[in-house]
């Protein structure tokens, strides 16, 4: 569905990546987006900074992850406190 390549990985501080949806054509004809994970230390705890990009003004692409972006990040953040995952998505047939 996607594919992408790992451009910057420091342990526990920074992953940088590539990304490009294959599943829609209008997606796909956008072009490579950009991901950045940053991790800092926040007192006893840690801060995520997470921040997608695309050279493309107005990208539907960015539009449309950026809805599933706080999904995905609180479903981590519970499985990390929890060991399990709070919201459980699954795309319909078709999707």
């Amino acid at each position: 569905m996607d594919s992408g390549e790992i451009l910057e990985s420091v342990s526990r501080k920074r992953l940088v990546m590539t990304w490009l949806n294959e599943w829609k054509p209008e997606f796909k004809a956008e072009g490579i987006s950009r991901c950045v994970y940053e991790i800092e230390p926040a007192g006893a705890s840690a801060k995520l900074t997470l921040t997608h990009s695309i050279e493309r003004p107005d990208s539907r692409f960015i539009g449309a992850v950026s809805e599933g972006w706080p999904m995905v990040i609180s479903n981590l953040k519970s499985l990390l406190e929890t060991g399990d995952v709070a919201l459980d998505y699954h795309r319909a047939p078709g999707e």
